[in-house]
């Protein structure tokens, strides 16, 4: 039976480590996205519209996955260590969301 316990665990672990990551990266590609698409596209107001509700969106589902991953890990107290650090990988992508928001800021002053 604990054989059987610790397998689910690991296998939840390892889970718990990879869905930052996903999110993390999925966050990116589509932010990068959206910033080409609004530095090549003719309709900027359009672009800049959606950026906008994804950012919002992208921000509240980071913080609630961030927050719910760091509070898991409180049960797997063997792990808590490597899953916190990936969990960080949520965080990574507000400071990139800032420097795409002032590249937009510069071109809309220039």
């Amino acid at each position: 039976m604990t054989t059987e316990r610790k397998e689910i665990t690991e296998e939840t672990v390892k889970l718990i480590k990879i869905i930052p990551q996903i999110i993390a990266i999925l966050s990116f590609a589509i932010g990068t996205a959206l910033l080409l698409l609004y530095l090549i596209g003719n309709n900027k107001s359009y672009y800049s519209e959606i950026g906008a509700y994804y950012i919002l969106i992208a921000i509240i589902i980071n913080s609630l996955l961030f927050l719910g991953i760091i509070i898991t890990s409180y049960f797997y107290k063997e792990y808590q260590l490597e899953i916190i650090k990936k969990s960080f990988l949520l965080l990574i992508n507000i400071p990139i969301a800032i420097l795409y928001l002032i590249i937009i800021i510069y071109i809309n002053n220039n």
